[in-house]
């Protein structure tokens, strides 16, 4: 399946992306009363589309190459978008973008590194992941736009903030023993 594109997992990783559009407009381009509340719609169904298309993969036995790359990026330009547009919007602090955008450009410049060096595509790993749902709960909460729920912002920030150091904690450990020893533990 190494070499397979239009799979279920690549198209739903895929989709992810192409949700940024309506996500747009319906932040930028609307008056809608309700507007963040159709933002939020969108970002959880890329929520659900994310945690499908690595199920699909497995059951069906599509794990790629291009999905193993695909995904993480579908991840990471999404999560660029979503939290640029919140801090225009002033929902979340210029400083937690800073740190999101670096994280995840790091990770992508070190897989590209690895993938050059070594010839090896390394898979999303779990506190990459972890990181990610907590950077979301952050995104929706901010998305609600409402006082309300400034605590589980600034909550869900901190615990974020911990999970991205936590990862990139694990993501160099993996890039150093790969370039040390050539392939993946």
């Amino acid at each position: 399946m190494k070499n397979k594109i239009f799979t279920v997992s690549n198209i739903l990783s895929l989709s992810r992306i192409a949700l940024l559009l309506p996500l747009m407009i319906v932040l930028f381009a609307t008056q809608w009363q309700h507007r963040r509340v159709y933002a939020i719609i969108i970002v959880v169904i890329g929520m659900v589309t994310d945690s499908l298309d690595g199920y699909f993969a497995r059951k069906f036995n599509e794990v790629s190459e291009l999905g193993k790359v695909i995904d993480p990026l579908a991840d990471k330009i999404c999560v660029a978008v979503i939290v640029v547009v919140l801090a225009m919007l002033g929902d979340i602090p210029v400083w937690y973008v800073c740190v999101v955008l670096a994280r995840d450009l790091l990770i992508f410049i070190g897989g590209l590194y690895v993938k050059r060096k070594k010839n090896i595509v390394l898979a999303s790993m779990m506190s990459g992941k972890v990181a990610v749902v907590f950077i979301a709960l952050t995104l929706t909460f901010a998305l609600l736009g409402n006082p309300f729920f400034a605590r589980a912002v600034q909550l869900f920030l901190w615990i974020s903030i911990g999970a991205m150091a936590f990862s990139m904690y694990v993501y160099t450990r993996r890039f150093v023993s790969v370039l040390r020893q050539g392939r993946e533990e």
